[in-house]
C-alpha cells in the first residue's frame, strides 16, 4: 500500500475526470451508468480506500471518491452522527 502522497497512485488520475462527476441534469440511467464505470476504476485502484476515507474526512460534497458516491458518502456520515457540509439534507422522522 503506498504511504504519503496517495493521490499520485490513484488510477483516476489518468482517467476521464467526467466519469467521477456528474453533469447538470443528469438523468438516472445516466448516472447508474457512470457511476458503474467510475467503480470500475477505483475496484483496481491501489489507494481507493484512502480515496474514500479523504472525501469523507473532508466532507467532500460532490463526485466519486474511492468508488462512493455523494449519496453513500453522506450515508456514511449520517451514520456516524456526522453532518455533511455545503449539501441540504432532509430525514425522514419516524
Amino acid at each position: 500500500m503506498p504511504t504519503g502522497n496517495w493521490t499520485a497512485a490513484a488510477r483516476c488520475r489518468t482517467a476521464d475526470p467526467d466519469l467521477f462527476f456528474h453533469p447538470d441534469g443528469e438523468r438516472a440511467r445516466a448516472r447508474a451508468e457512470r457511476l458503474r464505470r467510475a467503480r470500475l476504476i477505483c475496484v483496481e485502484c491501489p489507494v481507493a480506500r484512502q480515496c474514500a476515507d479523504h472525501a469523507i474526512a473532508s466532507r467532500e460534497g460532490f463526485g466519486i471518491w474511492g468508488g462512493l458516491s455523494e449519496d453513500e458518502r453522506i450515508g456514511r456520515l449520517l451514520a456516524d452522527g456526522a453532518r455533511p457540509r455545503g449539501r441540504s439534507v432532509h430525514l425522514t422522522r419516524k
